[in-house]
């Protein structure tokens, strides 16, 4: 899985494509491609703290964008790199920036593992939840919907940083709502770092959070090869 994300990521415009891993036969899988090995501790907490580490050990600016593309997005597409990149440089006081989709599926607004976003009017996110927000109650009065309204979003996980912005992350706690939700990106919002996010540009197949995740994602490789 984790090859078929780098040789994605490898088609998008990004200068460098780095795997940050602290298991050598994770970076075994990437001999014969473009990607730059970093071996990292084993001993981080969270993916960021990770970045970090690498991010330190390669010498990167504060200012540099960094675009952290998760193992479990077999199937993103390199075009969505590159927008997620577009939306942080073209914001210069911003230090994160995100993705987000329209459900169009009714099954999605109470799957906790698909991350609903709340936007405010500049498309910087006002909250994070595993549960279906916003509250619709006219709509849930009855129930879960069998149709959804275009005021759901589902977060994608992929992220642009600029690197203070991580090295301001690392800096804090695990924050409280952070915790309750075991969504990392709230440390941001309760830390008073905003997160602008855009509407993605192409459609993303979801990625890999459970076994019929996966077994989704091995049958569509499979019918690509067929």
């Amino acid at each position: 899985m984790l090859r078929h994300v780098v040789e994605r990521t490898l088609l998008s415009d990004a200068k460098h494509v780095y795997v940050a891993a602290d298991d050598h036969q994770l970076i075994d899988t990437l001999v014969g491609t473009d990607a730059i090995s970093v071996i990292t501790s084993v001993d981080h907490v969270s993916g960021t703290d990770r970045i970090v580490e690498a991010i330190h050990d390669l010498g990167f600016e504060s200012d540099d964008v960094i675009v952290n593309v998760q193992g479990d997005e077999p199937l993103i597409p390199p075009n969505v790199v590159n927008q997620v990149a577009q939306l942080l440089l073209d914001q210069p006081s911003s230090g994160v920036a995100s993705l987000y989709s329209t459900i169009s599926d009714a099954k999605e607004i109470f799957d906790p593992n698909a991350v609903k976003v709340v936007l405010d009017s500049d498309s910087n996110a006002l909250y994070f939840s595993r549960a279906p927000l916003p509250w619709d109650r006219s709509t849930f009065a009855d129930g879960e919907p069998t149709e959804v309204k275009p005021h759901w979003y589902r977060h994608l996980g992929i992220y642009a940083y600029r690197v203070w912005a991580l090295q301001e992350f690392v800096s804090w706690s695990p924050s409280r709502l952070e915790q309750v939700e075991s969504l990392e990106q709230l440390r941001f919002l309760e830390n008073g770092t905003s997160i602008v996010l855009d509407h993605v540009s192409e459609p993303v197949a979801a990625g890999v959070d459970t076994p019929d995740d996966l077994a989704r994602v091995r049958k569509m490789f499979a019918t690509r090869i067929e």
